[in-house]
């Protein structure tokens, strides 16, 4: 639409015209409506196999439908057509990797303008760099769990429920740390001389995730056998029992065997030595 003007005597008429234009010649990018695309987040962090939710919309009603798509593990989709104003929310199952979400938009507003927004999906992982570990009576032994996927990680161990203590004073000590916005490490560390009271079942896992999934891992720390009572000799009195007494220690619980010679001693109390 513009103004002409004609002059009559001395002065100008302004005229009101409608210029007869095709969609693509009309609604150019510079004169197209002004709207954006959203997702509610730039990033998902999610487990996988975890469904989780994606809000989609468009932050202006549109006088034109629209066409909108979406890609995700490789399949693009049509969310829905012939729109004006758009707001959904679609579900999703986490992958086993990686991905990306790309929303896309499509109207007779903006052939020459699409819109299009993109958002990460980061799979929350943890891993441990053993499974079980022994005690040392020599060395220093230590365990190390790395928490990945999500903003600002923080990997902590616990025994019992218990947070496991920071202070290397301790037979069994963490240290934690955030490696990056996407890492957070804990490492376990079991002294020298750890006892069979230490050993057992020691967890780690995230304090800032809530959002579902099984990602704590688990690690076994064991305490090798020791003897901590062993028997002392004694003079038998023939016709009187005698008792000998052998005490060990050690995580899992260590079974005891007596032997004589090369043979182990029966169980049975029929015998003269059981």
């Amino acid at each position: 639409m513009f103004f002409h003007g004609k002059r009559s005597g001395s002065n100008y008429v302004w005229t009101w015209y409608i210029a007869q234009c095709t969609l693509e010649r009309f609604y150019i990018c510079s004169y197209a409506e002004t709207r954006e695309l959203l997702l509610d987040q730039s990033e998902y962090n999610v487990v996988a196999g975890q469904k989780f939710n994606v809000a989609i919309s468009i932050s202006r009603q549109s006088s034109q439908p629209l066409d909108i798509f979406y890609t995700f593990i490789g399949v693009t989709t049509s969310l829905e057509t012939s729109t004006t104003n758009y707001s959904s929310t679609q579900t999703l199952t986490m992958p086993a990797s990686d991905t990306t979400i790309t929303v896309n938009v499509e109207g007779f507003t903006i052939p020459s303008c699409p819109l299009s927004v993109s958002s990460e999906v980061k799979q929350v992982k943890s891993t441990l760099t053993s499974l079980s570990i022994t005690a040392s009576s020599t060395q220093q032994k230590s365990v190390t769990c790395t928490i990945t996927g999500y903003s600002r990680p923080t990997a902590r161990w616990f025994r019992n429920s218990a947070q496991v203590t920071t202070s290397s004073s301790s037979k069994v000590y963490q240290s934690s740390t955030n490696v990056n916005r996407f890492t957070g490490r804990s490492t376990l560390y079991i002294q020298p001389g750890t006892q069979a009271g230490e050993g057992g079942q020691y967890v780690c896992k995230p304090t800032n995730w809530n959002r579902g999934g099984n990602i704590d891992r688990t690690l076994t720390v064991n305490v090798a056998a020791n003897i901590a009572t062993s028997p002392s000799a004694q003079i038998v009195t023939i016709g009187v029992q005698q008792i000998f007494t052998c005490t060990s220690y050690g995580f899992p619980i260590p079974t005891i065997t007596w032997k004589r010679n090369v043979d182990s001693v029966a169980s049975s109390t029929n015998e003269n030595i059981y």
